[in-house]
């Protein structure tokens, strides 16, 4: 049977070897070769009758032999449903689903006039298999494309070669489209599920039944961390985990202020204290001391399991608190991925859990704050943003203080986590989740991904409901040259970004002028001033004036007049009496 649209198959499991084949006999081999394959399964295809004629068939079971009827079909002539047959017999333990759908295609040269593209659209069970046959199937896109750009494959395709190979399948494979695309925002997408709102969410036999509650549009009252360390260090190091030690912890949970002592570091125990820089920024904190470092991470661990907190707050967190807490912790036999379900990731530099947040505020500067780039630091952020002067602490005096003057020091400490938690609060909250209501990503990228990835999944959302499959990626090429040398980094050196006038100008337009020069009322100004050398420098301004702006009078004429005169006989004077100055 030919093939053609609308044309659909079943997933194919590990069962499917136990189902009952047909033998294929030299005469359906011909058959096959030469575009009439034998149709055994699938769901239901449109054919044109094009002919029939009698025919056997050897029932393998019974080892009977049955007259039948060859009825051969003639399908619209399209390759998607070879390609997708090959496919499925492939990577038949990879794909889960293969569909054929229609989408516009942007690249396509009359896309605006509602021409579609037909596509498969290949699901995966997991996003390994997805990257299994992506790595396999991107070297048969580069082929394809070669042979388009040589016009090898218009010539296989259009000029029909009746033979065909398995591999020859392949060639039809022209693109892969929105194979980078992560499943979980995949999955936003597909379903339409944002964070940052409301769901009535159900459970049936078929599964998790999700509802948008569009009348709710408070937000929700999450539970808030914001929290800061204050670690020992060497003089003139940066502190470094293998060795140094926590010195306090201060964080906030929902307005509340906690602070705990490490009494190896501090030279006295410290008692509750509140630092309330303005009325609105309330911060009282109960202190906890305790007698080394290792209670003071199992009490911060066992404190944030009993108040559970849905997210996150630190100030260059992932650069410094969660890696230091977690190699301090490993150090004492204590994973932080089981006390509390965060883990750091070195290669992307950030700390994150699959169950809560972790907004770090330095992201939000750099990216959202319009702060000029010296000003990114936290005690600057907290002038600019909140309006107060932060205590500060010279680094190289944190140890000393916290020996000599331990008060001062956790005064310090507690400034940090009040800044960090109201800067959150007022700032960062409402405008990283309201962004999470359109965007399709979780509140933690939303944060740290680019405005230019933000905006990509902006229109990918809008794509899919106007029925547009995405284009991938611009990629640069791999070599460039400059004057016949490669190039090994290309960068802009000395680029500025230009403001293009448009339009058209007076300046645009030749015109001549004919001017007066009586229409023109000229001003002089005279200093003589001494010279570096010992001589005298003259400077003269003059000023015009055009006759319509001003009102000429005859005695300012006159006066004018003697101001050159008097000029000219200063500088007459002062040249006879200096011969040889010039």
């Amino acid at each position: 049977m030919n093939d053609g649209d609308n044309r659909r198959r079943d997933r194919r499991d590990l069962r499917a070897t136990k189902k009952r084949r047909f033998i294929r006999t030299a005469e359906e081999e011909l058959d096959s070769k030469l575009g009439f394959d034998l149709f055994s399964e699938g769901e239901k295809r449109l054919g044109w009758l094009l002919t029939f004629a009698s025919s056997s068939w050897d029932d393998p079971d019974t080892r009977k032999v049955y007259s039948c009827v060859d009825l051969y079909f003639v399908c619209q002539d399209k390759m998607e449903m070879d390609v997708e047959g090959y496919l499925r017999r492939r990577y038949e333990r990879q794909i889960a689903q293969i569909e054929i759908v229609e989408k516009e295609d942007l690249d396509l040269k009359n896309h605006l006039s509602g021409l579609c593209k037909r596509c498969l659209k290949i699901s995966f069970d997991t996003v390994q298999q997805l990257m299994d046959v992506k790595r396999d199937l991107v070297h048969v896109v580069e082929r394809n494309r070669e042979k388009f750009d040589a016009g090898e494959a218009y010539e296989s395709i259009l000029m029909g070669k009746r033979e065909q190979r398995a591999e020859d399948f392949l060639d039809y494979i022209v693109d892969l489209r929105e194979y980078d695309v992560p499943y979980h925002v995949r999955f936003a997408i597909d379903n339409d599920v944002r964070c940052g709102q409301w769901y009535d969410v159900s459970v049936s036999s078929t599964g998790v039944i999700l509802e948008k509650r569009t009348d709710l549009l408070q937000r929700a009252e999450v539970r808030v961390c914001a929290f800061d360390i204050e670690t020992t260090k060497l003089p003139l190091k940066f502190p470094d985990a293998e060795y140094d030690l926590v010195m306090m912890i201060s964080y906030m949970v929902d307005g509340q202020g906690y602070l705990i002592i490490n009494r190896e570091c501090v030279g006295e125990d410290i008692d509750d204290l509140e630092y309330s820089p303005k009325p609105e920024f309330q911060g009282c904190f109960k202190v906890t001391n305790v007698k080394n470092e290792v209670e003071l991470l199992r009490q911060w661990f066992a404190h944030m399991r009993e108040v559970k907190p849905g997210i996150y707050v630190t100030y260059n967190g992932d650069y410094f608190d969660w890696p230091f807490l977690e190699n301090r912790a490993a150090y004492h036999g204590l994973k932080m991925i089981d006390e509390l379900g965060f883990q750091c990731d070195k290669n992307q530099g950030e700390c994150r859990s699959k169950f809560a947040c972790h907004l770090d505020c330095f992201a939000w500067v750099k990216r959202d704050s319009y702060l000029p780039q010296g000003s990114h630091g936290l005690k600057a952020v907290t002038k600019a943003k909140l309006g107060y002067d932060p205590l500060e602490v010279n680094p190289e005096d944190m140890v000393r203080f916290a020996k000599e003057r331990p008060q001062t020091m956790a005064s310090y400490s507690v400034s940090d986590a009040v800044a960090t938690y109201y800067l959150y609060m007022t700032y960062v909250h409402p405008f990283i989740f309201s962004l999470a209501t359109i965007i399709p990503m979780s509140p933690d990228e939303v944060l740290r991904k680019g405005s230019g990835t933000l905006c990509e999944m902006l229109l990918m959302v809008q794509a899919y409901k106007a029925n547009v499959i995405c284009p991938n990626k611009h990629q640069s090429d791999p070599e460039k040259f400059y004057k016949n040398h490669l190039l090994e980094s290309e960068t802009y050196i000395g680029g500025h970004v230009e403001c293009l006038e448009s339009g058209v100008f007076r300046s645009d337009l030749p015109t001549s002028f004919k001017l007066d020069p009586s229409a023109y009322e000229i001003t002089y100004e005279t200093i003589i001033v001494a010279s570096p050398d010992g001589g005298s420098i003259c400077k003269n301004t003059n000023k015009y004036f055009i006759v319509g702006e001003i009102e000429i009078k005859e005695e300012e004429i006159k006066a004018s007049k003697d101001k050159a005169l008097g000029l000219f006989k200063v500088v007459e004077a002062y040249l006879l009496a200096n011969p040889n100055t010039y």
